[in-house]
């Protein structure tokens, strides 16, 4: 019987430079990412996602999240190590769901006044789902496909593990308002310069995959990571044997 998760988890990102960025910082840096969850609002929410899923399964996703196919594998037993943990996916009509919605009308874009961190860090860990199968629509600028945003996907099939910051009075869940906000990439990107010192740093064991679209970025990945004067020659050599093609994946898995 094929496994249905992973003893891995897999962090996809769009473009090469990002995963160069936390190959040569060795490190996750957790971004605000805006979703639609309680109350009839959207939050920006501090966060770093990997999904759980056994790379016999992980070419849909690559295409979703991956931009041409850019991820990294790490063990799960470091994602443990570093408080990262399942989301919890509840229907929109069961009692927890209900529960958290009463809550998430206590919140206030402040810690300063409040001590919310209980209450932001149960909110961060729930998905929504709803009884037509879990499903949401693709809103995601690293798919190039003209019909991404108005496709359905099955969130719930992704096994979504994350991990979010301490909350602290300068990192919590912010209101987003498009009309005082329009261009949502510049609303995130100003809220994730507090998490810059939030990154979850790991070592060369930790990673199990680095995963590229082909043979061509095979090349590019390994000259980059032999030109990383701050790892020993026989850790790039490691990281270069973990190298992984979208190609391979999916002729093979």
């Amino acid at each position: 019987m094929a496994n249905i998760s992973s003893t891995d988890l897999f962090h996809f990102v769009g473009k090469e430079t990002y995963l160069k960025s936390i190959l040569a910082e060795q490190s996750f840096w957790p971004f605000y990412c805006i979703e639609y969850c309680w109350n009839q609002r959207h939050w920006a929410i501090p966060m770093l996602c990997f999904c759980d899923i056994p790379l016999s399964q992980i070419k849909i996703h690559i295409g979703k999240y991956g931009g041409d196919g850019y991820g990294i594998g790490m063990k799960k037993s470091w994602a443990i190590e570093n408080r990262i943990t399942p989301v919890v996916y509840a229907s929109w009509k069961s009692d927890i769901y209900k529960k958290l919605k009463e809550v998430s009308k206590t919140l206030i874009p402040s810690t300063a006044e409040k001590d919310l961190s209980m209450e932001e860090r149960l909110l961060y860990r729930v998905k929504r789902i709803t009884a037509s199968g879990y499903e949401q629509y693709l809103n995601n600028n690293n798919n190039k496909s003209k019909n991404a945003k108005n496709k359905k996907v099955k969130f719930y099939n992704e096994r979504e593990w994350r991990y979010v910051p301490e909350v602290t009075e300068d990192i919590h869940m912010v209101p987003w308002d498009p009309l005082k906000n329009p261009i949502k990439k510049d609303f995130t990107n100003r809220l994730s310069e507090n998490t810059k010192e939030k990154r979850l740093k790991f070592s060369t064991n930790d990673v199990v995959f680095i995963i590229i679209p082909n043979e061509e970025g095979r090349r590019s990945m390994i000259d980059f990571l032999r030109s990383r004067s701050n790892l020993p020659e026989s850790e790039i050599d490691i990281l270069i044997s973990k190298i992984l093609t979208k190609e391979e994946i999916c002729n093979n898995f």
